[in-house]
């Protein structure tokens, strides 16, 4: 799953916000020069009364040296580019407006910092065991020929894991009738499969179990030989049956639709031919949890 489709509101948000906090500070900076910051100003000039020296003298034995100089008197003779203390509440402006920035981007930011698992709740369909999705990354053991417990010629081995992963599907979970409209299943709220509890709570099952059954029909169908019960048990409807497993896998497929890039090998063995390499890296939900939330969770096995 592509997480950067979470991200685009953050973006778009983020965009916006700069623009409007530009034009703020602007703005802000423009008053603040116009209003609270004069070009010009005046300043003290000091001015000088000529005495004898005989008298100047004396003063300065009786009245010390406090009155050799008058004290400076203010002119508006003399341009300065600012006084200190309109100077003082720019630089107080400035730094409210700086911890403002900080905190919005801050705000923001925690907003918008969701993880994996919440931006994958935010792109799938409700479901009561999105609780139990985590994602790791893997990288799919698709060589050509790679072997797993899932493939190969049927053994009861084989039919075991297949069966463990069919039958747990056939589990049932609640889920309460409010949550229908996330289903869109309101207009079948009276229709739907209920437990026999009295609460009107909805049985349901996991669709990934569903396709695990589609898909394990379907290998079934290819071992006709050893599965003969598939043919006695679907005569009348099994070209339905199979139909239907392909048209929902392939609905499931498109649905999805993995757009992990697949590189090709050139191999010596097709003459430097290429040869698609299907060990690609996905990120994945980890199935293991999902199966085992279903396993503490399920509370009717109606569906086998």
């Amino acid at each position: 799953m592509r997480l950067e489709a979470c991200f685009l509101k953050l973006i778009s948000d983020l965009s916006q916000w700069v623009s409007m906090m530009s034009c703020q500070l602007f703005l802000g900076l423009f008053y603040t020069v116009n209003h609270t910051w004069p070009i010009t100003a005046t300043m003290p000039t000091k001015q000088y009364t000529s005495v004898p020296k005989h008298e100047s003298e004396a003063r300065m034995d009786t009245h010390c040296a406090e009155h050799v100089l008058e004290r400076p008197t203010l002119t508006s003779e003399t341009p300065i580019s600012y006084r200190s203390a309109d100077f003082q509440v720019f630089r107080t402006f400035l730094a409210v407006l700086v911890i403002l920035v900080t905190s919005s981007i801050f705000f923001i930011l925690g907003r918008y910092s969701i993880g994996q698992e919440e931006c994958g709740t935010r792109l799938s369909t409700w479901s009561p065991a999105l609780q139990a999705v985590r994602y790791h990354q893997v990288t799919f053991p698709a060589a050509f020929t790679a072997q797993s417990v899932y493939r190969g010629t049927p053994t009861p081995e084989l039919d075991a894991a297949w069966q463990k992963l069919v039958h747990l599907g056939a589990g049932s979970l609640r889920i309460h009738k409010a949550h229908l409209p996330l289903l869109n299943k309101s207009h079948k709220a009276d229709s739907l499969l209920m437990f026999d509890d009295g609460t009107g709570d909805i049985q349901v099952m996991l669709e990934v179990f569903h396709q695990l059954h589609c898909l394990n029909e379907l290998r079934k169908k290819t071992w006709p030989g050893y599965y003969p019960e598939v043919e006695e048990k679907h005569r009348l409807v099994d070209r339905v049956h199979t139909d239907h497993c392909i048209e929902i896998l392939r609905i499931a497929l498109m649905c999805f639709a993995d757009v992990t890039p697949v590189t090709a090998d050139l191999v010596d063995w097709r003459g430097g031919l290429p040869t698609p390499d299907f060990s690609t890296l996905h990120t994945c939900r980890d199935f293991d949890r999902i199966y085992d939330y279903v396993q503490d969770n399920a509370e009717a096995w109606v569906w086998a």
